[in-house]
C-alpha cells in the first residue's frame, strides 16, 4: 500500500476489537481531521473532501452527514434518511441528542485531530455491538461546534452474517446494558447543566440497543434472565410494549396478504 501513496501508515497490531483499533490510529494520526471507515462499507471518491470542506468553513470540531445508503448482498439499496432535512450551522444540545440517537455511528463524521485526542479519554473501550454509540456520544457532549451535511456519500453493508444480526449470547446484552450504565455514570462531570437532557436520550438508545439485542437471544427463557437482570422497571415496560407492537404488526400484514390474496 505504501508503493501506492507514500501518505499511507500501515499499522500491524493485534486484533482487540474496534475501540483498540479506534485509538491506535487515533494516536497514530497527524492530519488535520480524522475520519472512519468500517471494512466491508465504501464511500463515494469525495466524500471526506466534502465533509472537510463543512468542517473548514465552520471551523467545527465534527462534520457530519446525516444521510447514509444501506446496500445488501442482493445488490438491494435504502436511504437512511437523515434526521435533519437541511444544513444547520449552529447545533442545540437538543439536535446532538437526536444525532447519537438516530445516527451512532462513527464512520459517517469527521472529528478535528486536536479535538479527538482529547475527547478519546471518555471513550470507554469495548468489544461489544454498541461500541460506536459510546464513542460518538462522548464526541458530540464534548464538541464544541458541530457542523451538518445531508447528502447521503457513505454507502453502509447488511450482511445476512453481519456481527450486527449475529445470534449474541446473554452476557452481551449484559455487557451493552452496562456500557449505557457507565456513560450516564460520566454525564455528571461531562454536561452538568444539561445532565438530564443528555440522559433523557441515552436511554432512549440503551433501550432500543437492549431491545434489538434481546430479541437476538435464542430462547425466551434468556430473555426473561436479561430482563430480571437489568433491574430497571422502566425497560421491562418499553421492552413488552415494543414486543407487542411488533407482534401486532406482524398479525396485521399477515391479514393484509391474506386478503390480497383471497381478492
Amino acid at each position: 500500500m505504501r508503493l501506492y501513496d507514500k501518505r499511507i501508515i500501515l499499522i500491524n497490531k493485534k486484533n482487540g476489537g474496534p475501540s483498540e483499533a479506534r485509538k491506535t490510529g487515533v494516536a497514530q494520526a497527524a492530519g488535520k481531521y480524522i475520519g472512519f471507515i468500517d471494512s466491508d462499507d465504501y464511500i463515494e471518491k469525495y466524500f471526506f473532501e466534502y465533509l472537510y470542506m463543512a468542517a473548514c468553513a465552520e471551523d467545527a470540531d465534527i462534520a457530519v452527514t446525516t444521510s447514509m445508503v444501506a446496500f445488501s448482498e442482493d445488490g438491494k439499496t435504502y436511504l437512511k434518511k437523515s434526521c435533519f432535512h437541511e444544513k444547520k450551522r449552529q447545533l442545540t444540545n437538543k439536535d446532538r441528542c437526536s444525532l447519537f440517537l438516530h445516527m451512532g455511528s462513527a464512520c459517517n463524521k469527521i472529528y478535528k485531530n486536536e479535538f479527538i485526542k482529547k475527547s478519546i479519554k471518555y471513550y470507554i473501550p469495548t468489544t461489544t455491538p454498541a461500541e460506536d454509540n459510546s464513542f460518538t456520544i462522548f464526541s458530540l457532549i464534548t464538541a464544541s461546534k458541530v457542523t451538518l451535511t445531508t447528502e447521503a456519500k457513505y454507502f453502509y453493508r447488511q450482511r445476512k452474517a453481519s456481527v450486527s444480526r449475529a445470534p449474541v449470547s446473554l452476557e452481551t446484552c449484559n455487557q451493552v446494558y452496562l456500557l449505557y450504565g457507565k456513560i450516564l455514570a460520566q454525564l455528571q462531570d461531562l454536561a452538568p447543566q444539561d445532565e438530564q437532557l443528555y440522559a433523557a436520550f441515552i436511554r432512549r438508545r440503551r433501550d432500543w440497543d437492549c431491545f434489538q439485542l434481546a430479541e437476538r437471544l435464542s430462547t425466551c427463557h434468556e430473555r426473561m434472565c436479561f430482563l430480571k437482570q437489568t433491574r430497571d422497571p422502566r425497560f421491562h415496560v418499553m421492552y413488552l410494549a415494543r414486543k407487542i407492537r411488533n407482534l401486532l404488526k406482524k398479525a396485521y400484514s399477515t391479514s393484509v396478504k391474506y386478503l390480497r390474496n383471497y381478492e
